[in-house]
This record gives structure tokens, sequence and C-alpha cells, in this order.
């Protein structure tokens, strides 16, 4: 049973349960490749990577074969859960039937998790192979980390992000359509580090004119999330620019609820959440991983 239920005992009749401020929905879920998968470990694309061309030198010789590399890159989905109970007892003290505000509140802390586990294992370990047992890294490329040294975000930082980009050929929307959409993820932090630079701030630079909204949509070919699920160790926050076809996202089962009665418990009603899903970088050369300071 939630112990914290004793905070919201009504002094007064009440309609419904309010929600602590808290972020509702999903912000990356749609911005990633998207399959339904029905193993807990299972293919998630199979590519054909870059042909090499040679100059022929001689006539009637013997045709000579280039070796086109083949990959495979695998997710693993996990199941994540979420559950607590109501005593009858309470519902009466409070006035009120707080299984729905429950519903919410678990509903928003599944989608919080969901952009937690995208982040990270859009900058972790990739799984590729026959068999998914062999690993690929950020580091693999050697180009698509930009480190932090003793900074924050820049505009510096996003302009090597799009010159990473570029020296990959990765199209842009206009050539490659929606799946190729820009994406940067950034944290509030990081939005205070652009804001406050002339060029971001300034309407010669940028007819979006940020500094009239306070926030940030698109700079430098990117569509910003800002988001607090980024990985933070001590004081560095990894931000991530992508394309969607960069980043997959495997799903067995969406959210799924119920609430139930439990006998064993005193006839507490319980509400349970849970879902089925894992996240994977599809291709190193599609996502640039940048370390900014926060202090």
């Amino acid at each position: 049973m939630s112990v914290q239920i004793t905070t919201a005992f009504a002094k007064q009749y009440e309609v419904n349960a309010q929600l602590s401020i808290q972020q509702m929905e999903s912000r990356v879920r749609e911005k990633f490749m998207v399959k339904d998968i029905t193993n807990a470990k299972e293919r998630f694309m199979d590519y054909v990577g870059k042909a090499t061309v040679t100059e022929r030198t001689t006539r009637h010789g013997d045709t000579t074969y280039s070796d086109t590399p083949h990959t495979r890159r695998m997710i693993t989905a996990r199941t994540y859960h979420v559950a607590d109970l109501i005593d009858r007892p309470d519902m009466v003290r409070t006035l009120i039937d707080p299984q729905n505000a429950y519903l919410a509140t678990m509903r928003a802390a599944m989608n919080r998790k969901i952009d937690s586990i995208c982040f990270t294992q859009l900058v972790g370990t990739a799984y590729c192979g026959e068999d998914g047992t062999s690993t690929r890294t950020m580091s693999t490329l050697g180009t698509n980390e930009i480190a932090t040294g003793s900074v924050g975000m820049s505009t510096a930082k996003l302009i090597e992000a799009t010159e990473i980009l570029a020296l990959a050929d990765v199209p842009d929307e206009s050539e490659g359509g929606t799946n190729f959409t820009r994406w940067c993820a950034i944290g509030p932090h990081q939005v205070s580090d652009l804001l406050k630079e002339v060029e971001y701030g300034s309407n010669d630079y940028n007819l979006v004119r940020p500094l009239v909204e306070g926030k940030i949509v698109k700079w430098m070919g990117f569509n910003f999330v800002v988001s607090n699920q980024l990985p933070l160790s001590s004081t560095t926050r990894t931000c991530i620019a992508w394309v969607k076809a960069g980043a997959g996202f495997g799903l067995s089962y969406d959210i799924t609820a119920t609430v139930d009665r439990m006998p064993n418990k005193m006839n507490s009603t319980q509400v349970y959440l849970e879902m089925m899903f894992g996240a994977t970088r599809l291709e190193e050369e599609l996502v640039v991983s940048i370390a900014c300071t926060e202090s």
C-alpha cells in the first residue's frame, strides 16, 4: 500500500486528485524507427554496406569481385512494470477514487522510462552479427563522439555534429525523407548555453527568434528535443544528435494496465502497468554523441 496516500486525506469534499508536475508523454519514441518484435531478442534490421568501385585496366581479363559487406543489428526487449495498492478505507477518507490518478502517473513514469532507455541505448553498446553476440560502440568509428573538454553546448559543437553527418554522406530530410529528419536531444542546461550565445540569440542569425519564446525549436538544421532523461555522469551530460533511420525501437507489447482486487491484500485494489520494449542504435554513422559540461 502506498504510505503517501495519507497526505490526500480530505477535510472537505474533493472531486479528483491533481497530479504533481511531471513529464507525461514520451518525447522520443516516435522519433525512432518502430518495429513490432515477438521475441525477447530479435533481429531488427539487416544492412548491405558500401560497395567499392575499381578501375578496369585490361581487356578480356578476369572479373574482379568486391566483397559487399552485410551487417545485422539486433535488439533486446525487456519488461518494465510499476504497481501500487489502494486501500478501500483510504478511498473513503479521501472521498475520491484515486485509481485514475494512479494510472495516469504510472503511465507518465513509463513514458519517462521509455525516453531514458532510448537515450541510453542510442549511445550505448549495440549488438550485431548473425546471432547478436558481436558488439559495436560509438567509438567504433572514432569520429562520432564530440568530447566535452570543459565547455557546455555551443554552436561550434552543433557545427561539428553537422560536419560529422555530412562526412558520412548522411542525407537530410529534403533528400532522404522523414526518416532522415535531424534531431538533437539536449537538457535544460544546454538550452541555457545556446540561448546565451550571440549567434543563436540574435535575430540576425536566426529567424526563429528564440529569445522571444525562451525555448529552442530548430537550429543548425536540427529539431530539438529537451529532456531530463539524457545520460548524466557527474557534471557531464551526454547530448545526442541523430536521424530517425539510425535509431530503432522494438515493441513486444505496449503499455498494458490492469486494476484488480487483491484478496490476499485485504481486498485492496492493485493498479498495475507493464510494457515490454527495447531500443538500439542502428548505424553508428547516423548518431553523434555530444558531451556537455554542466556547471
